[in-house]
């Protein structure tokens, strides 16, 4: 019959291999999960550069049109003087 020391070593002999096992297959994991999420990063980070382009040519539309709008009513109302000024 077998000592309890005798035991636990024959145990420590049958668990050993099982965790060394179950540690490589979640470190793999890990690694295939830290890939993904590297890349999920990159292409996050292209659409924030994506979106800051847009907005800057969002503004600079906007900008242009404000400017149109001055220049359409100093024309409006330069028409709408002169035909007061002389009765059209």
């Amino acid at each position: 019959m077998m000592t309890e020391a005798g035991v636990i070593a024959a145990i420590k002999h049958i668990i050993n291999p099982i965790l060394v096992g179950a540690l490589g297959i979640m470190g793999w994991g890990g690694r295939v999960l830290l890939g993904r999420v590297k890349k999920l990063e990159e292409q996050h980070a292209e659409l924030d550069k994506k979106q800051a382009v847009q907005g800057s040519q969002l503004k600079e539309m906007r900008d242009d049109i404000h400017n149109i709008d001055k220049k359409l009513d100093k024309i409006l109302d330069k028409i709408l003087d002169d035909e007061r000024r002389y009765g059209r």
